[in-house]
């Protein structure tokens, strides 16, 4: 191999190395449409027939699923937040407690 090609393989590690994510769901990506190409022989057809309703369904799934996770979220944001009003009642009246119990607070009120 020459220096141009051991830098462009260089480089293309490099890339793959900071996004392997973006590379995995390219590779997916291009094997489902190898596969998709493979297996039929219309493609016009199994296309609006099969894969559209497929991909109208799977997005109407994840719009139940994402209604249905931001719920579960606003309940827990609700039960944190209650926490932590009690939590602040507590503190607040363990403070009052304290001073009441605190007789030269009034002693020196009381001289004045």
């Amino acid at each position: 191999m020459n220096n141009k090609e051991t830098g462009c393989l260089n480089k293309l590690c490099n890339k793959v190395k900071r996004n392997p994510k973006n590379v995995l769901i390219f590779i997916v990506v291009f094997i489902v449409l190898i596969l998709f190409l493979t297996f039929t022989d219309d493609y016009s057809e199994t296309f609006t027939n099969n894969v559209i309703p497929e991909l109208v369904g799977v997005a109407i799934e994840l719009v139940l699923i994402m209604i249905a996770l931001d719920l579960i979220v606003q309940k827990q944001e609700k039960e944190k937040n209650k926490k932590l009003e009690q939590r602040a009642r507590e503190y607040l009246r363990f403070i009052i407690v304290n001073l009441l119990k605190n007789k030269s607070i009034f002693e020196k009120s009381s001289r004045n």
